[in-house]
């Protein structure tokens, strides 16, 4: 008994140490993050973040029916510009991830033909972007030295619901896929600065040159 109780002391103090470790280098990168889209993510960790305009959380996002949806149609453009969700110190920018999306984009406008991020999500490290962006028709990514990233397929009906799954390594690039099939890849963009957090999560609607109508029905990362 007094052999099983130490080596029980010994494997909580690594537990422990391994926390603080995380700690002191800047993350606390849980087993997974999940958004439960019955409550608005705002209630669950997640911070409301609005660029370039005052529009406020309720005027964007509702919950009806543990359906997350977003409508940022008609609040106009302007740069820079942002209605999203952010949740910071979750990214471990050393390890693999995959980020799991459910959900369908039943409207867009554009003030840029090209600008298809009234819609999206994507994963910021200390030093890189990986982003998605969804419009009715088209899927856009990130890619090195390209402003608006370069477009992965315009051959999927996002007006409904389909599992989207962005699969990356830090330094490497990514794939992202679309109901299990490989639909496009590419690279990050340079880390963004401003009021967005290292080592965080984003969703919403990423631009002010696009706005879009989407439901999300869940919403998985893990590392």
């Amino acid at each position: 008994m007094k052999l099983i109780y130490a080596v029980f002391i010994l494997l909580l103090a690594l537990m422990t140490l391994a926390q603080c470790q995380q700690t002191a280098e800047g993350y606390s990168s849980p087993a997974a993050v999940v958004i439960d889209t019955c409550s608005l993510p705002s209630t669950q960790g997640w911070k409301y973040l609005y660029v370039g305009n005052s529009y406020a959380e309720d005027k964007i996002f509702l919950v009806q029916d543990c359906v997350l949806r977003q409508d940022s149609m008609g609040i106009g453009f302007g740069y820079p510009g942002s209605n999203l969700y952010q949740i910071a110190n979750v990214v471990d920018s050393t390890k693999s991830f995959v980020l799991e999306v459910r959900a369908k984009v039943l409207n867009e406008e554009q003030y840029d033909d090209f600008n298809h991020w009234g819609f999206g999500f994507y994963i910021k490290t200390g030093t890189e972007d990986f982003a998605i962006g969804i419009s009715p028709h088209a899927i856009v990514g990130s890619k090195v030295a390209t402003d608006w990233g370069e477009t992965l397929t315009t051959n999927v009906d996002n007006t409904v619901f389909h599992d989207y799954r962005l699969e990356g390594t830090p330094g490497v690039g990514y794939k992202f896929y679309v109901d299990n099939l490989l639909v496009g890849s590419g690279s990050a963009w340079a880390g963004e600065s401003g009021p967005f957090a290292e080592n965080g999560l984003y969703l919403g609607d990423s631009t002010g040159g696009a706005n879009a109508k989407a439901e999300i029905t869940s919403f998985r990362f893990e590392q």
